[in-house]
């Protein structure tokens, strides 16, 4: 096998021999043996090739120097090249020729880079790195032992480089500095300030495993981003993180953060598997904010510009809600689509899609129901001034803990201003915002619409109208008209009719309008004024098929407490009648043509109470009527 190195291997234009030496023991029983064992030869060889591998090509030297001593026969290369790469220093030492186990040792000095034909010359000594520097200078000094009899392979070596780039398959990664030293099969690294792009900076210590094709170690991360374009997504700072690659198939490598639960596959696409969302809950803005706990994530890109995902998560949020029963959606299975350009982050049935680019946010919602504070929403107006635009089909708004429904919604926030228009069936709403001013035309909804905004059936049939604006001081100042309706199921109202009960005098009050079944309303009108604090009537003017209520009063936002007087109108058609006498009208039923009983409503709007002056008013009847009586001259001269 020497033999066939030698001669087989080796092609020269030219050799000589310079020296030759040879002791010869004539009395030596083993004459050959002790006679090589002092063999000394110094020559010499011109342009020489050399095969040290059959499936690598050869090196070339101007001249090789050749020395046989010690049972060795040792190659000093000048200029030295392997596929043009310099390995000035190199030198082939052939030791124990004449043995039974021959061993071929090659020191190999360059300061070139990692490219393509060192790697297969590696590979053909069965070492195969997972990266490559092809504009690299790497500064090597390798040693390659090969046992020719048993094919045992010793391989050692440094190597060192600075200001170097390093390609991870197709992924460009820059060091201030990488040092390698390579022990057979174990490749020990060490780099300092790597970075990609500007999504990495890191320092790492690991080991390459040659044989099991796998790379473990730590990762000192500087910073970590997702996406310079979105640091919200994910931010990881000045963590130290273990972490492990396998190599061991060539169409891919798997790279893996068992802290975070976290595979990635860096193949001829990229993809990143992230079991655990609550691993990175810490480094994730955007996944704080929308209150996520739980989930799986799988990213998928090409070139690291443009992304595909699946989301699965378990969220805490309150804004997106079931439509059926207004609960927060506690899970949502997602794709998102990124590219430079903008996103698309979308629930997998259609319900939910949020598009994202330099123009507008547009949220479109369907069968759901959106949680929405106007205030928070207002005061958290973007600073880029993009346009948020909302769009709501068959979904609800929530709003302050009450269901508001509408067959379609429109919201825009744009330069501070909210514009809201909302249908329901008949009905339309328009809300106009900026800042503290309101204002608010809302036309001809249905019992539906405001029965679902008092949490039960207060009103049966009918037509809505409401009509608001801001003033000057900062209160929303109103009016609601309702018209032919029906009041049913109002605390106020029960309580009115549970003290009616009480005084058999009273009970004359009910009649087919005005009873515990409820209280029709021809038209009516409230007048209202609001502020942080407190809820004014200022007019209440409602007009039944029996009974007429006039009231004012005020009612406590934080504490619920109502301070109310009323007053139910009756008699009216006794009045009717009674009206044609102008004189006796007025004695009897006063100025205003009725019989009226004074209400007092106080305590909470949960549990009115009512108080009257029933009996008071009844007893001091003949006295009015004297009063009345007394004035009466000055009304028949009016």
């Amino acid at each position: 096998m020497v033999e066939e190195w030698i001669f087989d291997n080796y092609s020269v234009e030219s050799a000589r021999i310079n020296e030759f030496g040879i002791t010869i023991p004539l009395r030596s029983k083993t004459i050959l043996q002790d006679s090589l064992a002092s063999l000394y030869v110094l020559g010499e060889a011109q342009n020489a090739e050399v095969i040290f591998h059959p499936k690598l090509p050869p090196a070339h030297a101007d001249s090789v120097k050749l020395v046989f001593q010690n049972n060795a026969l040792e190659f000093y290369p000048l200029n030295p090249t392997y596929q043009h790469h310099s390995a000035n220093g190199s030198q082939v030492i052939l030791k124990d020729i004449v043995s039974d186990n021959p061993l071929l040792q090659v020191h190999i000095k360059t300061n070139t880079a990692l490219d393509s034909a060192i790697l297969k010359l590696l590979e053909a000594y069965e070492i195969t790195l997972p990266l490559s520097a092809p504009n690299a200078k790497i500064a090597s000094d390798l040693y390659i032992g090969l046992n020719l009899d048993t094919l045992d392979l010793t391989a050692k070596g440094i190597f060192k480089s600075k200001d170097i780039e390093v390609l991870l398959q197709k992924t460009p990664l820059i060091s201030d500095s990488l040092n390698l030293q390579l022990d057979n099969h174990l490749i020990k690294v060490e780099s300092k300030n790597t970075s990609y792009q500007d999504l990495l900076k890191s320092d790492s210590n690991f080991v390459i495993d040659t044989q099991a094709k796998t790379i473990s170690g730590d990762l000192l991360i500087t910073s970590l981003l997702l996406s310079k374009e979105s640091p919200e997504v994910l931010q990881i700072t000045n963590q130290s993180l273990p972490f492990n690659v396998n190599f061991a198939q060539k169409q891919k490598i798997v790279f893996a953060l068992p802290t975070f639960n976290f595979e990635a596959i860096f193949g001829q696409n990229y993809v990143f598997h992230l079991n655990r969302l609550s691993g990175i809950l810490p480094f994730s803005k955007i996944l704080q904010e929308y209150k996520i706990t739980e989930g799986m994530l799988q990213i998928r890109t090409q070139d690291f510009e443009k992304y595909f995902a699946d989301i699965s998560v378990q969220t805490e949020q309150e804004i997106l809600r079931n439509k059926q029963d207004n609960a927060p959606l506690q899970t949502m299975d997602l794709t998102f689509d990124y590219t430079p350009l903008g996103f698309t982050l979308q629930s997998k049935d259609g319900s939910f899609v949020l598009q994202n680019n330099a123009e507008a946010k547009r949220i479109n919602l369907k069968n759901l129901s959106l949680g929405l504070d106007l205030e928070q929403f207002s005061n958290n107006s973007p600073s880029d001034n993009i346009p948020i635009l909302i769009k709501g089909q068959d979904s609800n708004l929530w709003v302050k803990n009450r269901n508001i429904l509408a067959d379609s919604f429109e919201i825009a926030l744009v330069n501070g201003e909210i514009n809201v228009g909302l249908k329901h069936k008949n009905g339309q709403a328009n809300l106009y915002k900026r800042g503290d001013f309101l204002t608010l035309d809302a036309k001809e909804f249905g019992d539906e619409f405001i029965n679902a905004i008092l949490q039960k059936k207060g009103v049966h049939k009918g037509r809505f109208f409401v009509n608001a604006n801001t003033n000057e001081k900062g209160a929303l100042i109103g009016k609601i008209t309702l018209l032919n309706t029906s009041l049913n199921e109002l605390n106020v109202l029960q309580n009115v009719m549970a003290f009616i009960d009480t005084i058999p005098s009273l009970l004359t009050l009910k009649s087919p309008g005005f009873n515990h079944k409820g209280y029709y309303v021809n038209e009516g009108v409230v007048e209202f004024g609001l502020n942080d604090e407190f809820l004014a009537i200022e007019a209440l003017d409602l007009k039944g098929s029996s009974i007429d209520i006039k009231g004012r009063g005020i009612v406590q936002i934080e504490s619920q407490v109502i301070d109310f007087n009323a007053e139910l109108i009756t008699a009216k058609s006794f009045g009717g009648i009674i009206s044609k006498i102008p004189l006796v009208n007025y004695i009897v039923l006063g100025e205003n043509g009725a019989i009226s009983t004074a209400f007092k409503i106080d305590g909470t709007l949960e549990n009115p109470q009512v108080h009257t002056q029933a009996v008071q008013d009844f007893l001091l009847s003949p006295f009015n009527i004297l009063k009345r009586v007394i004035t009466s001259p000055f009304e028949i001269f009016n």
